[in-house]
């Protein structure tokens, strides 16, 4: 693992943006949210963001890694922050999250263990040290993902809402 860091997020002036993830992703729907992810993620760059940051839970999160990653290769001098949710999730066996994890320019852990609250503290953590919020999630308004865009916008934070729905 990279630096472990336990400022995680301190952006030192910079522009950060982070993404909030919805709970799961069709296969269907993968290729057009990561376009969509893409697309954001370029238009934060070119707007001033330079930082970067993903919980590298799922799906969402790791489509949201690749589209930095690629921006990264381009020449863009950004930098892409993973905040773990806890500390073993660090030795996640995802393939793609072992792929992705090593391109993280700084690794943080949230919380040093899980807790039945660790997913929606970790949404308002994120929301409160980004300027701009990415927030993919479909009309459910009971899910952790709608919380934290509603908590988002109560903070002032510029926000970007990519539906996950057919």
């Amino acid at each position: 693992m990279k630096r472990v860091s336990q400022n995680m997020l301190a952006s030192h002036g910079k522009q950060v943006c982070c993404v909030i993830r919805y709970k799961r992703i069709a296969p269907d729907m993968s290729e057009a949210i990561g376009r969509k992810l893409s697309l954001e993620v370029h238009r934060a760059a070119m707007d001033g963001v330079t930082h970067f940051a993903t919980s590298m839970a799922c799906g969402s999160d790791f489509l949201f890694a690749e589209a930095v990653g690629t921006l990264k290769k381009s020449g863009a001098r950004i930098a892409l922050e993973a905040v773990l949710p806890y500390r073993s999730h660090a030795q996640c066996k995802n393939p793609r999250f072992r792929e992705l994890l090593p391109q993280c320019d700084l690794v943080g852990v949230y919380r040093e263990t899980y807790g039945p609250d660790t997913y929606a503290m970790l949404t308002r953590y994120m929301a409160e040290r980004s300027d701009r919020v990415i927030v993919l999630y479909d009309s459910n308004r009971n899910d952790l993902a709608y919380d934290a865009l509603c908590y988002a916008r109560s903070l002032g934070k510029e926000t970007v809402v990519i539906r996950a729905e057919r």
